[in-house]
Parts: structure tokens; sequence; C-alpha cells
């Protein structure tokens, strides 16, 4: 196990130019996602069968181009060493590696869907594996923010892939999941098959939780950190056990999120059942760098949003998504804050973007307004100066 994971430590879009335009963006462009009830009450390897069996060649495809693009990207032994050790081997060390009930769970995943335990381990991992480079230039947006009533609502975009094949296999695989017990819903996300980690997921009545890449640090620290760690600081699964956790409040969600060790830098918002409760905590691999927080008592800030970088830097002028949507959010203001009105936000190109592959928008006061959306969206962005060429999203209706 350790020689694994010294191997797993030593891994490691283009933007379309375009004339600034308006761009016509309506629910129709975006397709629901299918959902999935996952039993906490199974034995974890019969969890996730439905959704292996109805995905396998979904999950055949995305985990043959994760390993293609690691191989020819970065050149990794680690995908030589974890597609080649005998699958015997692969599940003894996974349930080790991984903290319960998560190598079973994989392994559940894998007998429904005839793929890998190997291939699966690198498709969970991705995030770590890639967090040091933007060999797949990972350009999410989250925000955070507070309407008029002190209702709290949480939205983001993903996008991965750089506009390729990922991406679009992503688009076809998106799934919502609702974890239950005893028919009761306990937390619920947004995912992809033969994922059992999550990036965007809610606990009802308590918080909500979406993941922004951080492209920080090098191959050495990433090498340290996963050493140091191990597989318990894993982004994706720190995220679902907080999400699963029935005893955790906001402020112990964000103390958790702040102070775990993780082996990969990441920026993560946070949203609550209270007017103030938001926050995005910009994460080192030991603990948190900063966080910022919703205003008290109705003061500003009203919203807070962050794409990839670090807030107190500026942007890089080829990916100027945080102007627009700043723009976005100040005409939006806090009365049009709803699900429709953070949709709208992040429709705005380039905020939405070739690589986006989902929207989803979400408070956890009210379950039921959590939705989520897959992104077909494959024209230009504005190219330099982002925030003085932005594409307005506009009412196509014809009404």
């Amino acid at each position: 196990t350790m020689r694994f994971l010294i191997l797993f430590a030593c891994l490691a879009v283009s933007l379309y130019p375009c004339n600034c335009r308006e761009s016509c963006v309506e629910y129709d462009d975006a397709t629901s996602p299918k959902n999935y009830v996952i039993d906490l009450g199974k034995p974890p390897e019969k969890r996730w069968s439905e959704v292996a069996n109805d995905y396998k060649e979904d999950i055949k495809n995305i985990t043959e181009i994760v390993a293609n693009l690691l191989w020819h990207s970065q050149r990794s032994p680690i995908v030589e060493y974890a597609l080649g050790f005998k699958e015997e081997y692969m599940r003894r060390m996974i349930t080790e590696l991984l903290p319960y009930p998560y190598g079973q769970e994989l392994i559940g995943i894998s007998d429904a869907s005839g793929v890998s335990i190997g291939s699966l381990f690198l498709y969970n991992i991705i995030y770590e594996l890639t967090s040091y480079n933007q060999t797949f230039l990972t350009m999410c947006t989250s925000v955070v923010a507070r309407n008029k009533e002190g209702v709290v609502f949480h939205a983001r975009n993903l996008d991965y892939g750089k506009g390729t094949e990922f991406t679009d296999a992503l688009r076809h695989a998106v799934i919502n999941v609702d974890f239950q017990l005893d028919g009761k819903t306990h937390f619920i996300g947004t995912t992809f098959p033969g994922l059992v980690g999550l990036l965007t997921g809610q606990r009802p009545n308590k918080y909500t939780i979406t993941l922004n890449q951080r492209f920080k640090g090098d191959f050495w620290m990433t090498a340290l950190e996963a050493l140091r760690t191990g597989a318990y600081a894993m982004v994706f699964l720190t995220i679902r056990d907080v999400i699963a956790n029935p005893i955790m409040d906001f402020n112990a969600a964000v103390e958790r999120l702040t102070t775990t060790p993780l082996i990969a830098p990441c920026y993560l918002t946070v949203g609550g059942i209270k007017q103030h409760e938001g926050a995005i905590i910009t994460r080192d691999r030991r603990a948190a760098k900063a966080v910022r927080w919703l205003g008290i008592n109705g003061e500003d800030p009203w919203y807070l949003l962050v794409t990839n970088y670090d807030h107190w830097d500026p942007v890089p002028e080829d990916d100027d998504r945080r102007g627009p949507a700043i723009e976005a959010m100040n005409e939006l203001g806090e009365e049009g804050v709803s699900v429709d009105g953070l949709f709208h936000v992040l429709s705005v190109v380039p905020v939405l973007n070739p690589s986006t592959v989902y929207t989803t928008a979400m408070s956890a006061q009210d379950s039921e307004l959590y939705t989520s959306w897959a992104r077909w969206y494959d024209g230009p962005v504005p190219t330099g100066g982002g925030d003085t060429c932005q594409v307005q999203v506009k009412d196509c209706s014809g009404a």
C-alpha cells in the first residue's frame, strides 16, 4: 500500500475568440439529469448497482478517456500500475486504501459495470492527479447569495474537459443522487456514474457545498501531502463525508472543511439556512488560506463568488469569468436571487462556456428547490478583457 501511495503521489481551453454579441439561453437549451436513489441501508457493494447497470457504457467510456488523458498529458506511471495490477490485488488494496464504505462501493460498481477497479480508482482520484497543473483546465464558478427575504441560495457551474470529448462524455452522464435511509432523504448531490465522492451536494435544512479547482503548488507538494495524509484526505470523499454527517450544522461543516488536511488545494463554497450563513474557503493542503463570509444582519456582502483564482489576485486576461459574473450578480440584485436568477447569472458567457458540463442551483432551506441541468453550450467566448466584452442573457421566449 505504501508503494502504491508513493506512485500515486508521483503523478502528477483554449478559449475561442469572438466578438461581443448577445446570447440566447433558455431552459430548453439545458437538459435535466436522471434521478437515482442510493439506499444507504443496502450493503455498500449494492448501492450503486442500478446506476452502474444503466451507465455501464458511459463509465467504460469515461474511464478510458481519463486513463488516456492522464497518460498522454503527464506520462505518469500510475496509469500503468493501476491498470496493470491483478484485479484481485487491486480489490484488496482499494479497501485498505480508501475509508469505508468507499472501497466497497467501488467494488460493487466494478461488478455491475464490468469496469476494472484500477480504472475506477484513477477516475475517482482525478482531482488529486491534476490539481497542481491545468492539464484538464477545470473552470468552475460558484456563488452563494442572500435574497431580500434573507434566504440563502447557492449555485455553481461545473466546467471540465476543455470542451473536448471528455466534456461531452460527462454531459451525457450527469445524474442526481438522493441518498436515503429507511425511505428518508439524508443528503443529495449531482455527480457522474462511477464516482463515489461528491463535488456538489446538499444536506437538507443544514448546508450546501460545491468544489472549485485551485491551481496551486507543484509536483513535490502534492507528492509529500499524499504520503503524509493518505487517501483519507481526498477532496471528493471529504465533501461527501461532511454532507453525510447527520449532526453537523453550517458552522461545524465550515470548520471541518477549513481544518481537515487535504491532498490538493481547492475552493469550497458553503451555504446554510440562516441569512448570514455563506462562506468561500480558499484551501491550502494543510488548512484554509482564507475564508470569506456573507455579511451579518443583512449587511454586505450579500453574495460571494469564486472561479478558479484567489480573490486577492487579478484573473488572467484570457480567462475572466469573474468580472462578467460579478457584473451579472450586481445587475441581478438581492431581489433577484433565486434558482432562476442564479441560473441566468451562470448562463452569461464566458461564465457559461464550451467546458461547462452542468449547472446546479439550490437552497439548504428547501430541498425541493435543488435543480441541476446538463449544459450544451458550444459557441465562442470573449477573449481578453472579459469584463468589457460581456455576453448578455436575454429572454428568448418570444413573449
